[in-house]
Order: structure tokens, then C-alpha cells, then sequence
């Protein structure tokens, strides 16, 4: 009898560069889920599915799409602008930015109102 374990396979999963990357089926999964947490009003986990998103899919504009939209509902207006910028940035030229722009509208709404209500209704 040896003395000696048996060689293991090294596991799929070894982590490395090129395991960044995702499939389009498990992105369009991610993002089904954070919309779902979204409209269930979980902000929290959503914004999580979407910046693991983003770290896996850095350039992908439905990402930055997506979280902006969750920023903006998780009432965070000023990270959202940051999103949407970095989207419009991602966009290939001559696509529709219609649905964005009502997004950054949404935020800057926000950000004024919460400019002129003052610090006094903070409690």
C-alpha cells in the first residue's frame, strides 16, 4: 500500500485572467436576477449582482445601463450620473441614448432636490 495520495485533478475553476469572462447566457442570468431584486425593492443585493457585473464585463455598456438604473433607485443620483457616463462612453456611435438621458434627468431631479431641502429635514 503507498504512502502517497492519488493525483487530483486541477479543479475548471483555477483563478486566472482569462476566467474573467462569462458567457452571454450567464450575463443575461445576472441581470434578470438584479432586475427582479429591483423591482422586489432589494437595492442592496441587486447593486451587488451589477458591480460583480461590472468587474466581469468592464466595457459592457447593458451593465453600466443597468446599474445606473439601480443607483438611481437605491437613491444614490450622484454614483448614478458616474455610471451613465461611463455607459454613454461604451456605446457604440449613432445608438439610441433616450432611455439613458431619462435616467440622468431622474438623477439630477434628485440631486437638486435633496440640494434645496437642506440639511434641517435629515432626521
Amino acid at each position: 500500500m503507498s504512502d502517497s495520495l492519488p493525483e487530483s485533478r486541477e479543479p475548471q475553476l483555477t483563478p486566472d485572467a482569462s476566467d474573467n469572462q462569462i458567457t452571454e447566457s450567464h450575463k443575461d442570468w445576472m441581470l434578470t436576477q438584479a432586475y427582479t431584486r429591483l423591482q422586489q425593492r432589494q437595492y442592496t443585493d441587486a447593486l451587488v449582482l451589477l458591480h460583480g457585473l461590472k468587474v466581469l464585463l468592464p466595457e459592457d455598456p447593458e451593465v453600466y445601463r443597468m446599474l445606473s438604473y439601480a443607483l438611481l433607485m437605491a437613491d444614490k443620483p450622484e454614483e448614478c450620473l458616474v455610471m451613465a457616463d461611463r455607459y454613454l462612453q461604451c456605446l457604440p456611435p449613432h445608438t439610441d441614448h433616450q432611455e439613458i438621458n431619462w435616467i440622468q434627468g431622474r438623477a439630477k431631479v434628485r440631486m437638486e432636490k435633496a440640494q434645496t431641502s437642506g440639511p434641517e429635514d435629515n432626521s
